[in-house]
């Protein structure tokens, strides 16, 4: 099962018998078999999908979803609503209870925390000190996250473990960059924009993992709740986020596979960074490289992509919303 991505303004998306046809000019580009397509990306104004393709990929319940020339999300589009009340109803509940909620958020920082730790270890060679450093102050951060005793407090815990994070992640890059820190809305340098542009690829795959599952992607725990955020969908990207996205942009940086001239600054949405077509291209490949690899995943026994992670990962969250007595929930660290 694959992602397509529909980036060329101009692009005509149509359907013909079981396929998909992907369009430009009136000339055929490519052609795809309906059944090994799992979402359809949609970048841009000027990307046509006809209606009679809309309708199909409604009715198997694939996502197509909208995103801005630079990578904004701006509307998903899926086929049928959840059947599963009963777990949407234990999810609220879960949400009125700060005592089950502090033990999921707890658990989804310490998660995220090993895997930042796990990143830096693999790669501290390139800079030892600066690296050891910031190890440091992660690890003295994630001995405090058990002793949190409010969501508050937990936050600045994880608050302060980005700090070492994102300056040991500076230490790792080659060339000059412009990154200080972790900084979006609008991010101010093309390291910032590559991370943006990844978190919002794998936003949208935690989000339609959540959805699958029938969870309520709006109520999270660790994020707070707030209109039109998918406060569950971002506390279940956090895992994800230092073993799929920072990874991925430290190797394509440092290998030299993206380059500073294939960013655009603009001002005409604020002072930020973009990638320039190629460039985007060479990100889309990488990313869906990453997300198809596979890895040793414990509660299988096999090795998975990470791409099926996501959503045995949300269904394990499910289970710990269904069944309070079972074990917590546990974040995938690798």
């Amino acid at each position: 099962m694959a992602t397509v991505y529909l980036t060329e303004q101009g692009t005509v998306l149509s359907k013909q018998g079981e396929r998909l046809i992907i369009s430009k000019d009136g000339r055929i580009v490519s052609e795809i078999p309906l059944l090994k397509v799992e979402q359809v990306q949609i970048r841009g104004r000027g990307i046509t999908v006809t209606t009679p393709a809309l309708v199909a990929l409604a009715a198997r319940r694939i996502d197509v979803v909208y995103l801005t020339q630079r990578g904004r999300f701006l509307a998903r589009v899926n086929g049928g609503g959840t059947k599963h009340g009963e777990l949407r109803l234990k999810q609220a509940r879960l949400i009125d209870d700060p005592a089950r909620t502090l033990v999921l958020a707890r658990q989804i920082v310490a998660g995220k925390l090993a895997n930042q730790r796990a990143l830096l270890d693999r790669v501290r060679r390139a800079a030892p000190a600066q690296v050891t450093q910031a190890l440091a102050g992660i690890h003295a951060m994630a001995a405090r996250v058990g002793t949190a005793r409010d969501l508050d407090t937990l936050r600045g815990f994880e608050g302060q473990a980005a700090v070492a994070y994102w300056s040991g992640f500076r230490a790792l890059l080659r060339g000059t960059w412009g990154f200080e820190k972790r900084a979006y809305h609008p991010p101010p340098d093309p390291i910032n924009a590559l991370l943006s542009f990844g978190y919002t690829l794998l936003l949208i795959e935690i989000h339609g993992a959540v959805q699958t599952i029938g969870l309520e992607p709006h109520l999270g725990v660790l994020h707070a709740l707030d209109y039109g955020r998918p406060s569950l969908a971002l506390d279940l990207e956090e895992e994800w986020r230092p073993i799929i996205v920072d990874a991925m942009v430290l190797g394509l940086i440092n290998r030299g596979e993206i380059a500073a001239e294939e960013f655009e600054r603009t001002d005409e949405e604020g002072p930020d960074v973009f990638l320039r077509d190629e460039g985007r291209k060479t990100f889309l490949r990488a990313y869906e490289s990453r997300v198809n690899e596979r890895a040793p995943y414990s509660q299988t026994g096999n090795a998975e992509t990470f791409r099926r992670m996501f959503l045995l990962q949300a269904q394990a969250f499910a289970r710990a919303v269904l069944e309070p007595g079972v074990p917590v929930y546990q974040p995938y660290t690798g």
